[in-house]
């Protein structure tokens, strides 16, 4: 029986899953690249050369850059045709299963095939005469490296070198495991996490006193969030990297100094990091630290001065607003 070798759940859409826990069918098969051809009134003798081109080429007036990560240009795509939340979320899910084939075309879809294992050590940068020639013993090493499997799509198609993360990744389920606690609130995961939370609280009939203990857990939340999608070392290029793809950075320096200074003159919110990532969206910059600090107070988007579950990279970016208090953003 076929499988494919991994759980999908895009950032920010969400991260997909590092957890082995079982082995998923494919949900797109290849005809689907000759399907988006046709749409297109392509010949059928040349399609777009993988699922993820055929996605962005059904969009014409789209100038894709197949050059550039996956979300960076979906970002994009986003904004060019203006999506609402609704057509967003459904476009997500297509880019989605068209990932979720590519997955299957670079690394094969039996959970039994040693190539399949052997293709996903080549891609993590192991020397080929350290990589095992059985099975069990090459999909352990592939299972105890803790990467993100988007990016095992994206060192495939970009020769790029595969993130690789010094803890499980946890596929972006903090947020959405704070919601389901309160099981009789209708959470909607593709909403901004501030107006699902002040709904929550409105529809709960929480009280002032209620509503700052739960922001409280809700932040910390949000903070292993942040972890899980931007990383913790502050010395870790890949960390500001990717907060340079959210911010929409056309040409994303391969110095950490020079990433970490285009992120930290961005002048953005980092609960809106968080949102980006989840909805497919760019993050919304600020002139200055003066326009952030006013926005983040009445979108009540503050993070404390102490935020014990906050990695380096999250602690390196809360900043001081003195001028409105003693809280951090």
């Amino acid at each position: 029986m076929i499988f494919i070798l991994l759980v999908v759940a895009i950032g920010s859409l969400q991260l997909f899953s590092k957890s082995y826990s079982g082995i998923r069918k494919v949900l797109l098969s290849s005809q689907h690249i000759r399907l988006y051809a046709q749409k297109l009134g392509q010949p059928k003798k040349n399609p777009p050369s993988t699922h993820i081109d055929a996605f962005f080429a059904l969009y014409s007036t789209f100038d894709y850059d197949s050059t550039k990560p996956i979300m960076h240009e979906f970002f994009r795509l986003s904004e060019q045709q203006e999506w609402v939340k609704d057509v967003r979320k459904e476009k997500t899910e297509e880019l989605r299963a068209a990932m979720v084939s590519q997955f299957s075309v670079y690394y094969g879809t039996e959970v039994d095939d040693i190539n399949a294992w052997r293709g996903m050590c080549t891609t993590l940068g192991l020397d080929p005469t350290q990589i095992p020639q059985k099975v069990t013993a090459c999909r352990a090493r592939v299972k105890k490296t803790h990467a993100n499997l988007v990016d095992y799509v994206e060192a495939k198609r970009l020769g790029t070198q595969v993130r690789i993360f010094p803890q499980e990744l946890s596929h972006g389920v903090h947020i959405d495991e704070y919601f389901a606690r309160h099981r009789t609130f209708n959470y909607d995961s593709f909403s901004p996490v501030m107006d699902e939370f002040h709904g929550m609280a409105k529809a709960l009939h929480w009280g002032s006193k209620k509503i700052q203990k739960e922001k409280r857990k809700l932040r910390d939340a949000l903070a292993m969030q942040f972890n899980d999608y931007f990383g913790t070392d502050v010395d870790d290029v890949n960390a500001w990297r990717s907060m340079c793809v959210v911010l929409g950075v056309e040409m994303i320096p391969e110095d950490m100094r020079a990433c970490r200074k285009i992120v930290k003159r961005a002048h953005a919110n980092i609960i809106d990091y968080i949102d980006a990532k989840r909805l497919g969206q760019r993050v919304r910059k600020f002139p200055s630290l003066k326009t952030l600090a006013k926005y983040t107070y009445a979108e009540d988007k503050v993070f404390p001065k102490e935020q014990a579950k906050a990695g380096g990279v999250l602690k390196y970016l809360l900043r001081t607003i003195s001028v409105y208090g003693e809280y951090y953003d």
